[in-house]
């Protein structure tokens, strides 16, 4: 008796660790399997927390987004405010968003512009695992299509010799829109003439470096905006 007790008590203890070891597998494969949904290769299509879609494109060896972000919420899933009155959009010192024009028909198109208080957000406009680029990081896609490092260094109009504005439009699945843009004073202008583009980095407390296309200039116009103003976003990977 004593012996089929022990033969039973050792029969539990290994039905127990088995079963436990088959729970802990399935958490293992879980894991593996939301690892494997992560975007892993440029190329690949990524999905921000709003649910829109995004082609992406390797140039150099940088990753970006080849579309404009058009989300409502930060990465955390809290929302980015949609003002469209000009007088509140004049006085955000928070994270806004605007359909150019306030026609939401433009949002499939050309995406969304934020105010500089939405890309600087501590929460991430862009998905996991990218970011807004910084200044240095527009120089180094530039350099790479043709652009010289003295000439990206500059200001103002740069790289029209080597088409670079045009490039990044028509050429290498950048795919830049001229999506317009909107003033501090919440005045929108030049859709399908003018794309302008937030980097992270601040110039002044009240700017941050921009980048600038225009539909018959080839070059690319490196400029400060006014932190109120609202522009187009792109992505790149971390």
């Amino acid at each position: 008796m004593k012996n089929s007790h022990n033969f039973k008590f050792f029969s539990t203890v290994t039905i127990t660790s088995v079963f436990l070891l088959f729970i802990s597998c399935g958490e293992n494969s879980t894991t593996s399997l939301e690892e494997a949904d992560e975007f892993q290769t440029c190329g690949d299509i990524e999905t921000d927390v709003d649910g829109n879609s995004y082609q992406t494109v390797q140039i150099g060896d940088q990753c970006w987004l080849a579309e404009d972000l058009r989300t409502t919420k930060y990465r955390d899933g809290s929302t980015i405010s949609n003002v469209s009155d000009n007088n509140e959009w004049a006085a955000l010192s928070t994270g806004g968003w605007a359909y150019y024009a306030n026609n939401d028909l433009n949002s499939d198109i050309n995406g969304k512009l934020y105010n500089w208080f939405a890309v600087n957000n501590s929460n991430g406009i862009c998905p996991s695992g990218w970011k807004v680029p910084t200044d240095n990081d527009w120089k180094i896609l530039e350099t790479e299509l043709g652009m010289t490092l003295e000439e990206a260094n500059n200001e103002e109009w740069r790289g029209s010799d080597m088409n670079v504005g045009e490039r990044l439009q028509d050429v290498d699945g950048f795919s830049a829109i001229l999506g317009g843009s909107r003033a501090s004073n919440g005045v929108f202008s030049s859709g399908g003439r003018n794309g302008i583009w937030w980097s992270s980095s601040e110039v002044q407390s009240v700017s941050a470096w921009t980048r600038l296309l225009r539909s018959e200039i080839s070059g690319v116009y490196r400029n400060n905006s006014n932190k109120s103003f609202g522009l187009s976003v792109r992505c790149l990977l971390n």
